[in-house]
Formats: structure tokens, sequence, C-alpha cells
């Protein structure tokens, strides 16, 4: 922030922050544009956390309506158009829950 205020003013140089400090040319290029968009407080500010994109709450309802009917963790992800992978953390992260077959259920009893 100090360097970016200081290029900003006048006082030097991006080259010279640059060969003062040792940092790359992009680096101070990009924090001289942060300060001069959001001045001081742009360098304070939280950042914006990521929203899943893929889980909107209707395919949230959409895949666990599958999942309740008996369909494979494959057989949603291929109907839904989402990689396994995504489907599978979204099972063990606890949005998302897969019921067990009948099977494994009696294997579970007999145990």
């Amino acid at each position: 922030m100090f360097t970016s205020q200081l290029v900003d003013m006048g006082q030097c140089t991006q080259m010279e922050i640059v060969r003062a400090f040792g940092v790359s040319p992009i680096s101070v290029k990009r924090h001289v544009k942060r300060f001069r968009a959001g001045g001081p407080g742009a360098f304070f500010a939280r950042r914006k956390a990521k929203r899943p994109t893929v889980w909107t709450p209707q395919v949230l309802n959409r895949a666990q309506e599958l999942l309740d009917q008996g369909r494979s963790r494959k057989a949603v992800a291929e109907l839904l158009e989402i990689k396994p992978d995504t489907l599978y953390r979204a099972i063990h992260s606890g949005r998302l829950v897969e019921r067990k077959k009948k099977a494994e259920r009696a294997e579970v009893n007999e145990a």
C-alpha cells in the first residue's frame, strides 16, 4: 500500500520500487492499479467468498431426489451433467445425503 501510494503521488517510479525492494514489475503494477481503483482501503477489504456455481438449489434438490431413488453416484452425475468428483464432495460435505442400499443394510444388521 505504501509503495503504491508513493508511485501514485509521483514521489518515485514503479521501476524504482522494483529495484529497491526486489519485487516483480507486474506485482507493483497490480498493486498500484488496486490503489488507484480503491484507495488504501482496497488492501484491507475482505475478499468476496466464492459461491458454488454448480449447486444451485434446483440442481441440489434434483440430485437429492435421484439419490433417494437409489441411483448410483455415476448415474446422478451423468444425468445432471456434473463431474463425479463434484457429487462426491457434496455428499461428503453433507450437502447431499446418500441413502444406504438394502443389501448394505442387511450386511450391517448381520454383523
